[in-house]
């Protein structure tokens, strides 16, 4: 029989344990750290190079930096575009400029009712001297407006400007865009009345209750045609 011997098995032991710490002191080593090369030379500064000192951004503190002052009197402020120029996100025109449609005067949108409430729908579109209405109806009264039927719309700026009016145009026949036309009419001079075929013929059976057909303008349109209304184009 063959007897071990102890003596042996320590020493390789310890052998495997110096080997296991050689091994970990070499993983555990920085390799960043620059090793100590005696061929390659020390650099030698330069006396005629600048100083870090006199770097402006080399190694100094952010609030010490120094910082170019702009002169705003050097700067370029002429904004002015190139004829062919393509329009960009820096490139917009001026706010002084005015489209060429609001040369000779200026587009005024007046709602006279429809805004915040159901019913009495009626807008006002007033350019230069032109004006033209989209509907004219009523609303219906509240609970608290005891002996009044219907509610219209305050058309005092129209009456003082009806000879600009150049006509009236209804969106549908529904009567709190038309519901106001009887009523209306007559206070504006008859202005003309434009309308799709079934919008209009609302409209007139209106008219004949109240016995203004005979003095009222009607107009049937295609709502797919174009038509000028002096300086507006409908629809």
């Amino acid at each position: 029989m063959s007897q071990s011997n102890p003596g042996g098995e320590e020493s390789d032991f310890k052998q495997k344990l110096n080997n296991l710490d050689q091994w970990l002191k070499n993983i555990v080593q920085p390799s960043s750290l620059p090793k100590n090369n005696p061929a390659t030379p020390t650099p030698v500064p330069d006396p005629k190079a600048p100083t870090s000192s006199q770097q402006p951004n080399a190694l100094q503190p952010k609030n010490k930096r120094p910082f170019n002052k702009v002169n705003k009197n050097s700067m370029n402020t002429n904004t002015s575009v190139a004829p062919n120029a393509k329009p960009s996100f820096f490139n917009r025109r001026e706010k002084n400029a005015k489209p060429a449609f609001f040369k000779k005067g200026k587009l005024r949108i007046i709602p006279l009712g429809g805004l915040e409430e159901v019913g009495k729908n009626m807008m006002v579109f007033e350019y230069d001297k032109d004006i033209i209405i989209v509907d004219m109806g009523f609303q219906f009264p509240e609970e608290d407006m005891l002996g009044i039927d219907y509610v219209l719309p305050d058309v005092s700026y129209l009456m003082e400007r009806k000879q600009n009016i150049r006509g009236v145009f209804l969106t549908h026949g529904h009567l709190d865009h038309i519901g106001g036309i009887p009523y209306l009419l007559p206070r504006l001079g008859f202005p003309m009345v434009y309308g799709a075929p079934l919008t209009m013929g609302f409209v007139k059976k209106q008219l004949e209750e109240f016995r203004l057909n005979a003095l009222a303008r009607t107009r049937v349109f295609d709502p797919k045609e174009k038509r000028w209304i002096f300086t507006f184009v409908y629809p």
